[in-house]
């Protein structure tokens, strides 16, 4: 089981006057550039890894393993945009078809209305207003139709594209890029420092690859048994800074156990059948952010043992709006316990309510831990939903996602009776 824990790095001064983040700020420009280098000659020149990896590192002065962290996070973006991809197409469908359900509803108002038409006279009251309903349906049905071609048209793009395998990637994101042609909307004083913004966030980050036959789990950054990180400078900046840049006293405020876990050497068996030591792979990812550059430790640990089963019962966790409540049943699903926790959700950041529903939920664990009963939670998936709300009248679409904000849902176990709640979600 992969899990990732992070830590800040400190700031280490060399010794040549320089510092640590200054090479992390070079490399990480560096970094950048290789990829986007990399990335159109792998999808735009159509070459493969073996025809110029080693071509490329003794070009641009880097290690294999360097080399390796490059494709390997390429790889990781080319598989998300594809990914994604899929997910885009599925909600354009569900659109298409909501959208064409849509029209096939305003066509027959459509010819409703213009029978009502053919039946009245310019004379009678009733027929400014009937020829008004029916300009108004012809209006609604012509927007819908250009709407479906749009849909049509993404949806045919996106799937020429997984026809001819494109890849599409802006590096940066493309929500910054096109920030730089509305300025002053978006905060900006001069294109210039739109431009900054736009280099640092195309630099600020670079992975480091390990592997568990290297030192430690990582040859090009090993994390010794003195908790310092040795990361390798790339060749064309070594009579810059050195061979290496050393980190001393890393410790990780979450994880430290299983990354101290890591270091310690096992004998394993080759391929060939012959003993070797071997260690845990450990890859780094090095991120800068607005407080500093902070490290990104991926380590596989063991999987724990599972000490619940539902065979006595089971925990369930509803989330609501300030609090959550546990309800604890026997084998035969009847009830036996229920308690509300309380988690502050309003007026806080994004992070402490993270905090605290994370406090609320350790508590039912732990619980279900000792009791040794399995914890159980709703699965609820709103994509398709979602991407036909907006055909829905607008009087529904507030009970169909969201979360029921009634302090006893519509058949509570417990209380057994209707408490008038119509949210869908129950």
């Amino acid at each position: 089981m992969l899990q990732t824990y992070q830590t800040r790095l400190r700031r280490n001064q060399l010794n040549n006057g320089l510092c640590s983040e200054d090479y992390l700020q070079e490399y990480g420009e560096f970094f950048g550039q290789l990829e986007r280098k990399l990335f159109v000659q792998f999808y735009v020149n159509k070459q493969t890894v073996s025809s110029i990896k080693s071509t490329f590192s003794n070009h641009h002065g880097i290690t294999a393993r360097q080399f390796n962290s490059l494709r390997i996070q390429l790889e990781g973006k080319i598989d998300s945009v594809k990914e994604n991809r899929k997910f885009k197409i599925e909600q354009l469908t569900e659109k298409i078809i909501a959208v064409e359900r849509s029209i096939e509803k305003h066509l027959r108002q459509k010819e409703k209305w213009q029978e009502k038409i053919q039946k009245l006279t310019p004379t009678n009251p009733q027929f400014e207003n009937t020829v008004k309903r029916y300009r108004n349906i012809k209006f609604v049905l012509h927007q819908k139709k250009r709407k479906l071609r749009n849909l049509q048209q993404k949806q045919a793009k996106l799937q020429y594209d997984i026809q001819v395998n494109r890849i599409r990637i802006c590096f940066g994101s493309k929500a910054l890029f096109h920030k730089q042609f509305y300025l002053e909307e978006n905060g900006y004083k001069s294109h210039e420092e739109w431009k900054q913004d736009w280099q640092n966030k195309r630099s600020a980050q670079f992975l480091v690859v390990g592997s568990k036959d290297e030192t430690f789990g990582n040859q090009s950054a090993p994390y010794n048994l003195e908790n310092e990180l040795r990361l390798r400078v790339s060749h064309c900046f070594e009579g810059k800074y050195g061979k290496y840049i050393y980190f001393s006293n890393v410790l990780f405020p979450y994880g430290q156990p299983f990354l101290d876990e890591a270091k310690k050497a096992y004998i394993g068996i080759t391929k060939g059948g012959r003993p070797q030591k071997y260690f845990k792979a450990v890859t780094y990812r090095f991120v800068r952010e607005q407080k500093g550059w902070y490290l990104y430790a991926t380590v596989d640990r063991e999987t724990p043992d599972i000490e619940t089963t539902n065979l006595g019962g089971a925990i369930g966790i509803d989330l609501n709006a300030g609090f959550l409540t546990a309800c604890e049943i026997d084998r035969f699903g009847n009830p036996l316990r229920e308690w509300k926790i309380s988690c502050q959700m309003y007026d806080r950041r994004k992070e402490q309510i993270s905090a605290s529903l994370s406090n609320g939920i350790q508590s039912v664990l732990l619980y279900a831990k000792e009791k040794g009963k399995q914890v159980v939670i709703e699965n609820l998936n709103f994509s398709k939903k979602k991407a036909a709300l907006g055909e829905n009248n607008k009087k529904i679409c507030s009970d169909v996602i969201g979360i029921c904000f009634c302090p006893i849902p519509r058949n509570h176990p417990i209380q057994g009776e209707e408490t008038g709640c119509r949210c869908s979600v129950y």
